[in-house]
This record gives structure tokens, sequence and C-alpha cells, in this order.
């Protein structure tokens, strides 16, 4: 069993398009909480357990003897206090996916929420300056970003785990690198040629360096505001 541990916008999508691509099986958000397929599921549990439910499910999506699983850390909370994580993903193969570039991630999750163009399956794009500059949207995912890593490693640190690390930045230059870490850590043989063409890819617009550059100069003038302020007030 694989869990893909990830952030937002890391390209967990793809690489997980890569894995079912070389037969490690279906790999999404099977436990996908606001809108998704767990809160569908539990309509339908009519009395059993989550663990029963878990197991189930697992069963339903496995795939030549594969089972991967794709989530973010409040997807994973139901599953860690549960009995599910001490029953089932105990000695599973952990990855950690997350990004390099924090605020590259953060300016495409606002882009995404603010379009709706989460991925290059969705209909359209992004046109050039449609995208308004929100100073404090950017900060919020930023800061949602970040918290969500600090709740990935405090797991990781207290469980004892040293998940596989693969970074958006190693997936999206050579994803069959990426691909044979995954296989060679859980003992699945890497094929000779690495199906790496899916229907997903990168879903940068020409709109995230603009608000890139928007960012950085609106926090630099932030702090330099604050600064002068703080030497106003020792001086007085």
């Amino acid at each position: 069993m694989t869990v893909i541990c990830m952030t937002p916008r890391s390209g967990s999508s793809y690489l997980g398009s890569v894995l079912r691509e070389n037969g490690f099986g279906t790999t999404q958000e099977h436990f996908r909480i606001v809108g998704g397929s767990l809160e569908r599921d539990a309509e339908k549990l009519k009395g059993k357990s989550y663990e029963g439910y878990f197991r189930e499910k697992v069963q339903r999506l496995t795939e030549n003897g594969y089972f991967s699983v794709k989530l973010d850390w409040p997807q994973f909370v139901p599953l860690y206090f549960s009995s599910v994580f001490a029953t089932y993903l105990n000695n599973a193969n952990f990855v950690y996916l997350t990004r390099s570039d924090i605020l590259a991630q953060a300016i495409s999750r606002y882009v995404a929420t603010v379009t709706g163009y989460f991925h290059t399956t969705n209909e359209g794009g992004v046109q050039e300056g449609v995208v308004p500059f929100d100073y404090e949207g950017i900060r919020k995912h930023l800061d949602y970003l970040v918290t969500m890593q600090g709740d990935w490693e405090r797991f990781f640190a207290s469980e004892g785990l040293l998940p596989v690390r693969i970074t958006y930045e190693e997936v999206a230059t050579n994803p069959t690198e990426a691909f044979a870490k995954i296989a060679q850590a859980i003992g699945a043989p890497v094929p000779e040629n690495v199906v790496t063409k899916t229907e997903f890819g990168v879903t940068r617009t020409s709109e995230n360096e603009r608000l890139r550059k928007a960012f950085v100069a609106e926090h630099r003038q932030r702090m330099r505001k604050g600064a002068a302020a703080l030497a106003g007030r020792m001086l007085t």
C-alpha cells in the first residue's frame, strides 16, 4: 500500500496518473472530504465501521496487487485518529510530495481557486490580466501550505517515519526518476519504458509570474513600513 502525502498544487494529479499508467492502480484522492467520496460513501455505510469502509474500499480499488492513494493532511486526519492507521497503514509506504518554491505553490492555488482552472484537463484556461492581485489572498494560501507542511512533518517525526521525499520540481523535470524512487522504495520493478505522458500537465499561466513580482514587492514595502514604525516608537 502506497500513501502519497501531499500538499495542494504539488503535482499530485500528474504523479498519480503516472503511477496509474505504470500499473500502480488508480491513484486518486479516494478519501477526499469536502464534496468528495468520503461524504458520499459515508451515507452508504448503514452501520458499518469506518475501518470496514476503508477495508472494502481498498479491496475494491486494488489493481495488480497495488493500492495507492493520495491525500492532503485534512483528508488524512480521519484515518490517523481512527484505528485505520494503526490497523492498515502503519506498515504502508509513505511518499511525501511537496514543492520547493512554496510561494509559487501558493500563487498556483490562489489562481486556481479564483479562476476554477485547477488542471490542464479543465476547459479553457487563464487569460492574461484577468486574475486580480490580492496580497492577503495569496498570503492566506501561503500560510495554509506552510501550516500543512508542519502537520505532515510532525506526523512523520512522531511516528518515526522516513517517507520517500519527492518535490513538484522533480516530478515536472524528470517524472521517470520520480516514479523510479517510489517503485524502488516499495520493491516494485521499474518498467524499461516508464509512461510519463498522461492527460495532466503543468498548469502554470502567464499570470503566475506577474502575481509573484507583485506579492514580493508588496511584502517588502510592508516590511519597510513596519520597520520604520518600530524605529519611530523606539525613538519616542
